[in-house]
């Protein structure tokens, strides 16, 4: 499960991939697989969900696909087709898809210290913070990750705890009807299938292949949906 702390931390590469449903022999099989690879995964996840802790007071740092230099500047929109970057009070427009990853700049201490304990494997505590940075943060780009990395670290105490993937679940759902047009929500939809399927519940299994289609559809043929990396939804 990826997962920046500052865009979780950034997003420094592809979405991490998701288990296959052809992998997995049982949801039971699922779970256990998800108490090492997730866990061991933590670090990445972070550079994946935020590439580096927020830095209270400094601009956002955009890294771009094919361009040796970061645009910095303030983000006031992290959409799904279009990342828009105020610099001072001119703005930057950056294609979606070329963004490689986001350093976040200004934000709340809540999602700082949530940050931190995420790359510290202390997702219980992690999952706290970015639940009231979720809720707090006067900025709603900020807003819309600490939402994502609240499921996030909720699903990766699901490899202890099994209620904790409805709890991610509910993160998810939450995070795909308030944040439609956002660019994670390809990855927040693959997190969502994985957690139906580490759920485990009678028809998990069915659901899941569902909303992984789903995900497959929208980033193949012809003309794919803005915002889908074709890879992924491959993968899907």
């Amino acid at each position: 499960v990826p997962a920046t702390a500052s865009e979780s931390l950034v997003t420094l590469a592809p979405s991490p991939r998701l288990l296959r449903p052809s992998a997995m022999t049982s949801a039971h099989d699922a779970a256990r697989t998800l108490g090492t690879s997730l866990l061991r995964g933590a670090a990445l996840s972070l550079l994946l969900v935020a590439p580096a802790l927020a830095q209270s007071g400094r601009p956002d740092q955009v890294f771009v696909e094919g361009s040796s230099r970061k645009e910095t500047g303030v983000v006031t929109q992290n959409g799904l087709d279009t990342v828009l970057i105020d610099k001072s009070g001119k703005e930057r427009r950056v294609e979606s898809a070329r963004v490689e990853r986001i350093i976040w700049g200004q934000s709340s201490a809540a999602f700082r210290d949530g940050q931190a304990d995420f790359t510290r494997g202390d997702f219980e505590n992690a999952a706290t913070k970015f639940a009231t940075a979720a809720n707090e943060d006067e900025r709603d780009v900020i807003k819309a990750v600490a939402r994502r990395l609240t499921g996030e670290a909720m699903l990766r105490l699901g490899a202890r705890d099994a209620s904790q993937f409805q709890a991610a679940l509910d993160e998810f759902d939450r995070y795909l009807s308030d944040y439609s047009d956002s660019r994670d929500v390809p990855r927040v939809r693959s997190l969502q299938a994985r957690a139906t399927l580490l759920r485990g519940n009678d028809g998990d299994a069915k659901a899941a292949g569902a909303l992984y289609r789903s995900l497959f559809e929208a980033g193949t043929g012809a003309t794919a949906t803005a915002g889908y990396d074709r890879l992924d939804s491959l993968q899907a």
